[in-house]
């Protein structure tokens, strides 16, 4: 994952002595190391204080954790705790820096790890091929000093620090020679956080770029000066700024007012208002009650300023009296509604706690205090809305035809785009407000309208003041005048004081109603009576008239004027009826109080503004250094401050970024096409010696066949030698039994009938005749054997021959199984050499792509380098010429800041 980068801050002098520093890359390795002697041998000429023990290892330092990157967190930590626990105490604060350089990872493990042992520096790797270590230096204005630097950040200082020497009679002191960039031991690693500037250099450019383009513009005469006061773009920002204004005043408005007619509180707006207000005055240390003060305070500072300028700073001081006058009413008046509130909810709760109920008698006088600061503050934001767009036309007059410094008109064009913006937004929210009120869009009238109610709102709370608060007392009905019996009425007057289930609106909005309709009937009756005087005056009136015509005039007349003055009763009774419900709903003039609008849009621009400061505060901070002496800046022949042109724009600085992020993205692309390539090699590699060790064993498979062909050979052999000897042994056997069978066939059959006859004669006491039947039959059985014998033997040949047909038989099926055996073994000896053969040429290629790939990668990280080194250049030029730009700038208006 690519580590986040931070840059180091540039080092500059705000004042116009600053010089352009010479810009040198960050030194790496050995060759920052042989850098830091040349800076300390430098120092030790010019004499300057030698650097801090321990220096030449925190200028390697970077270096040193881009090697260690590639192993990751671990490896990063224990480089920069062996840094931080040998560095001298003066160099911790640029051991800290380096570690806000770092990925969040590498910060956890820095943070985790204990400081390990201190141990040798790593060596650092050779500088790529084809980069080189100029340093380029920009022209610096004429008697301008370069600013010297602390020890401890010369070993860490970005593009754009100030020379490590500070310059002698002789003339300038040549910066260090810059060391080449880190090699491309680890392209994965991320750049070092100095090729990033950190967000107040950058600001501070920013604003310098800015300011030096509106400048160039005021230089020029009234036409130039109209051209960028009008261009398109600034009116096309004017334009929607202002709409957005008008949007935010309008939506917010009609939110508040529409969430106060939903709740029943008196007063909501007025409080919403009144918290707005006092962000606006009081948030950021009170910084926008010190905007508002300073622009009073210009309102009386007439010295060097031409007629148009007095004229704008005197109007906008009077709105800026106008707009604090606003404000703080608007916070009283929710406070007082506020405190009502709060009072009202302990008479809701007193019911369990008397005490509570000791505020709700000075409800009435809250609610006046309320709704009179808060018309006074509705009449004070009309009229500063009113005459808003005053300001701007009377600068924009002075920028045209003043013959101030350009750099001050470039101030005031500033200050006439805001004017511009906020005129926009109060008279676009007028006309929006006026159209949903049923009028044509005219914003003058919702002035109007709008001082004429707050002005009304605030003579009638001030006359029921008084008055002893009756009005209020009547619309919420509070029981008894005096603070015992309210304290007793404590729960009936909360409940009268928000209204609940419309107890109050019920009936007033009703009475209200009734009046009004009484008022139409009136009206309509008394404009017929009008009509009827102006009839009997016209006859009255006409040559021969009669006395009797005159006294019907005059009667006509008097009952017209009867009917105007029940007109005038009945408006009065709308009035009342009106003014009861917006004290019930703590309304001015029928509308929610607070100007929520302005207040919602005051509040936005706080909060802008608020911003603005903070990112002004970083650049100026980017842009000091102290104990610069300023030098007198260069001015023109009507005495103006000259301004050095920039040396770039930050759009280069951004290109320079992509075709360094670009080379990067590739790098590690490239590597990994490395690491794919090794591993295919060493996958190939593995499959070589995996298919060695199987032709291995088919070696010893085909010895083992062939140790197996001469056992088949040896029992062909003996199964040939049984066969013979059988055939030899059965055919003598066969031979001598046939002989022997030929002689005892002849007799053989008398000699079985001979046995069966002497079988049946009986022995007796005379004549024993059983050893001579025993012995008969014996010579009968031997006779039978031998003539059988023959066939016997045959069989047993015919067995025994089958017996070596098998054998004979399966040692040929064995033969052949060998043979085929040995034709597969053949077969896959030599597939397994192809294989071996492939897979050798495999690897060989594997490792010809990886080397091929490797010299990519390293290419590309040298290419990567060589553009960091010309984008730390470009960003320490910018970065010096932006801090001599503002510090020459703040000679014509002292203490200004931002864009």
């Amino acid at each position: 994952m690519e580590r986040s980068r931070e840059p180091d801050r540039a080092i500059a002098t705000a004042s116009p002595a600053s010089a352009q520093a010479d810009v040198a890359p960050v030194d790496t390795g050995a060759s920052a190391r042989q850098q830091s002697g040349e800076v300390s041998a430098s120092a030790a000429k010019t004499g300057a204080a030698p650097s801090a023990p321990g220096m030449e290892e925190l200028v390697s330092l970077r270096a040193r954790i881009a090697e260690a990157r590639p192993q990751g967190p671990e490896a990063v930590a224990q480089v920069v705790n062996q840094a931080r626990a040998r560095a001298p105490q003066s160099a911790r604060p640029v051991i800290e820096l380096l570690i806000s350089e770092l990925s969040p990872e590498e910060q956890a493990a820095v943070g985790q790890g204990p400081p390990s042992p201190a141990g040798p520096p790593s060596p650092a790797g050779p500088p790529p091929q084809g980069t080189t270590a100029d340093s380029g230096a920009d022209a610096v204005p004429e008697g301008a000093a370069p600013a010297a630097l602390p020890d401890a950040a010369k070993a860490v200082a970005g593009p754009g620090a100030a020379p490590s020497t500070a310059p002698t009679a002789a003339g300038p002191t040549a910066a260090a020679p810059a060391a080449a960039p880190a090699t491309a031991a680890a392209p994965t690693a991320a750049p070092a956080a100095s090729v990033r500037q950190d967000a107040g250099g950058r600001e501070l450019v920013r604003q310098e770029l800015e300011f030096h383009e509106s400048w160039s513009a005021m230089r020029g005469g009234a036409g130039a000066r109209a051209a960028q006061l009008f261009s398109p773009g600034n009116v096309a920002t004017d334009l929607a700024q202002g709409a957005r204004g008008a949007v935010v005043q309008t939506v917010a408005g009609q939110a508040i007012g529409a969430l106060a007619s939903r709740i029943p509180v008196p007063g909501l707006g007025n409080i919403i208002g009144g918290t707005l207000s006092a962000y606006s005055l009081f948030s950021n240390g009170g910084a926008g009650l010190r905007r508002t003060l300073d622009g009073i305070g210009e309102g009386f500072n007439w010295e060097g300023k031409g007629a148009f300028q007095i004229i704008a700073d005197a109007i906008g001081s009077v709105k800026s009296i106008l707009d604090l006058i606003g404000n703080v009413c608007n916070i009283l008046s929710g406070l007082a509604y506020a405190f009502a509130a709060i009072a009202a909810v302990g008479g809701l709760l007193s019911v369990f706690f008397p005490p509570l109920a000791f505020l709700v008698p000075h409800i009435p006088m809250a609610i006046n205090v309320g709704r009179a600061c808060g018309g006074i503050a509705t009449v004070c934001m009309t009229v500063s809305n009113l005459i808003s767009p005053l300001p701007p036309l009377f600068r924009a007059m002075h920028i045209l035809v003043s013959n101030d410094d350009p750099i001050k008109l470039v101030h005031q064009e500033q200050q006439y785009h805001q004017e511009v913006q906020g005129a926009i937004a109060n008279y676009g929210n007028a006309a929006i407000d006026n159209r949903l009120g049923g009028g044509k869009g005219n914003p003058l009238a919702q002035f109007g309208s709008g001082i004429r109610g707050g002005a009304k709102a605030t003579g009638q709370a001030a006359g029921d003041l008084r008055g002893g608060n009756q009005a209020v007392r009547q619309t919420l009905d509070f029981q008894g005048g005096t603070a015992a019996s309210s304290r007793a009425q404590g729960k009936a007057n909360g409940e009268n004081y928000f209204d609940v289930g419309g107890r109050r609106s019920a009936p007033l909005t009703a009475k209200r109603d009734a009046s009004q309709a009484e008022l139409q009937s009136r009206q309509e009756n008394a404009t017929d009576y009008r009509q009827r005087a102006t009839a009997a005056r016209a006859a009255a009136s006409e040559p021969g008239a009669t006395r009797r015509d005159r006294r019907a005039a005059s009667a006509a007349e008097g009952r017209a004027d009867k009917r105007d003055g029940r007109v005038t009763q009945s408006t009065g009774r709308v009035e009342t009826a009106n003014e009861r419900l917006d004290i019930l709903r703590g309304h001015s003039g029928g509308a929610p109080g607070g100007e929520v609008g302005n207040t919602t849009e005051g509040a936005y621009g706080t909060y802008k503004a608020n911003a603005e400061d903070r990112s002004t505060a970083a650049a100026d901070g980017s842009a000091v250094s102290p104990g610069a002496k300023p030098a007198p800046p260069t001015r023109d022949a009507r005495g103006h401050v000259v301004l050095p042109e920039p040396p770039g724009t930050l759009a280069e600085l951004e290109a320079l970024d992509g075709q360094e992020q670009a080379l990067e993205s590739q790098a590690r692309e490239q590597a990994a096409a490395t690491q794919a390539a090794e591993a295919v090699g060493q996958s190939a590699t593995e499959r070589a010696a995996e298919i060695g060790r199987v032709q291995a064993a088919l070696e010893a498979r085909n010895q083992t066949h062939a140790e197996t062909a001469t056992k088949h050979q040896s029992v062909a052999q003996e199964t040939q030698q049984i066969s013979l000897q059988g055939a030899q042994g059965g055919g003598s056997t066969n031979d001598g039994m046939q002989r022997a069978a030929a002689v005892l066939q002849p007799i053989a059959g008398p000699a079985r009938t001979v046995n069966g006859i002497v079988q049946r004669v009986p022995s007796n006491r005379f004549f024993d005749v059983s050893g001579t039947q025993r012995d008969l039959s014996r010579f009968v059985a031997g006779i039978d054997e031998v003539t059988q014998q023959g066939a016997s033997t045959q069989a047993g040949q015919a067995q025994m021959q089958q017996a070596v047909a098998t054998r004979t038989s399966q040692a040929q099926e064995a033969q052949q199984a060998r043979g085929q055996g040995d034709a597969a073994s053949g077969t896959l000896k030599q597939l397994v050499s192809s294989d071996q053969q492939k897979a050798g040429a495999v690897a060989q290629e594997a490792q010809t792509e990886s080397q091929t790939s490797r010299g990519a990668e390293q290419s590309l990280a040298q290419q990567a380098a060589a553009v960091r080194q010309q984008r730390q250049q470009k960003w320490g030029s910018l970065m010096s010429w932006a801090a001599t730009h503002r510090g020459m700038r703040q000679t014509v208006v002292p203490g200004a800041q931002g864009a």
